[in-house]
């Protein structure tokens, strides 16, 4: 059994431009299954963190191994439908925002 390795990641850290991770989704995993109450729940536990000024909030676990050990490339094992969620989520507001002066950094937070 290989060794396991638990690390906080922030939502910028999984989608940030300078990285060039991959991540897939196993053919064994569901299809995407979340209604809409789940994703405006996300969306809400989201708004609620940035209007109340936490500093961030807990969106839940994301588990994947590592296919290769020369770039990052990903199999997710669970945690599919937040990142299915939170990646067009992220887009959107990247490109309603990219003409703001916010700098890359602060959209991506």
């Amino acid at each position: 059994m290989s060794d396991l390795d638990a690390e906080l990641v922030t939502v910028g850290g999984l989608f940030d431009d300078s990285s060039v991770a991959i991540y897939t989704v196993p053919v064994c995993l569901r299809n995407f299954a979340w209604r809409a109450e789940q994703i405006e729940q996300l969306i809400s536990d989201i708004r609620d963190a940035i209007t109340d000024n936490l500093g961030g909030c807990f969106l839940g676990s994301l588990i994947v191994t590592r296919r290769t050990s020369t770039r990052p490339d990903y199999e997710i094992v669970d945690g599919q439908q937040r990142l299915t969620t939170l990646y067009p989520l992220l887009r959107f507001l990247a490109q309603t925002s990219a003409s703001s002066d916010e700098s890359h950094e602060d959209r991506v937070r």
